[in-house]
């Protein structure tokens, strides 16, 4: 009597990712020749036909290749588990700070394994943005927290980094001076700072606009 049950592989696990968005996974057969295919799943999707040893899925889960011998009706069936990684990395530059020069910076943020479509904005609670906020390059004049988020609706994957945008607000605000008042009329005289309160180094001083 063929009791014999077919030997069924459904391969190894795999792997979806934010740049692998469908892949093919592959079974065997290690005995009969007379053999009826089904792969099935529940919470993943199957692209192509479903009875051949090679299918290609686009979603991850369980996925189960089930084997019919059709000489003797006897079943054989394996599983195999597709997962999804979200490997989006974002980053949103470094750390900059404002003046009295510089009032205004630009911020750029940067991915990798990304698909291409993915969807981009920034925000901020405290901070200013001049302009577009959808791009990887955006232009601020305030100090605050700013966000760079990186979202794709078709695959799932997000990610999202945050810099720091201070202002040195550590300005000149008064000076002390010595004044060598002339004796008379004509005479020279001299007036010589003796302390400046605020400020950092390098400072210009300029007497009548000069």
């Amino acid at each position: 009597e063929d009791k014999q049950q077919p030997i069924v592989d459904a391969g190894s696990s795999a792997e979806l990712t934010c740049q692998i968005l469908d892949l093919n996974l592959t079974g065997n057969i290690g005995n009969s020749i007379n053999n009826i295919l089904k792969w099935n799943t529940t919470q993943g999707s199957i692209l192509s036909k479903n009875d051949s040893l090679q299918i290609k899925i686009n979603k991850p889960g369980w996925y189960y290749l089930e084997v019919t011998n059709s000489n003797n009706g006897c079943a054989g069936i394996d599983s195999v588990l597709v997962s999804k990684r979200n490997n989006l990395v974002v980053d949103a530059g470094g750390s900059t700070e404002l003046t009295c020069r510089l009032q205004e910076v630009i911020l750029l943020g940067s991915m990798q394994n990304g698909a291409g479509n993915e969807q981009i904005i920034w925000t901020t609670n405290q901070g200013h943005f001049i302009g577009n906020t959808n791009s990887l390059q955006v232009k601020s004049d305030r100090p605050g927290w700013y966000y760079f988020v990186v979202t794709n609706n078709i695959t799932g994957c997000n990610g999202i980094d945050s810099v720091l945008i201070t202002e040195n607000t550590n300005v000149p605000v008064s000076l002390n001076l010595d004044i060598d008042q002339p004796k008379c009329p004509g005479d020279s005289w001299q007036t010589e700072i003796t302390n400046i309160n605020g400020g950092e180094k390098p400072i210009q001083i300029y007497l009548d606009n000069q």
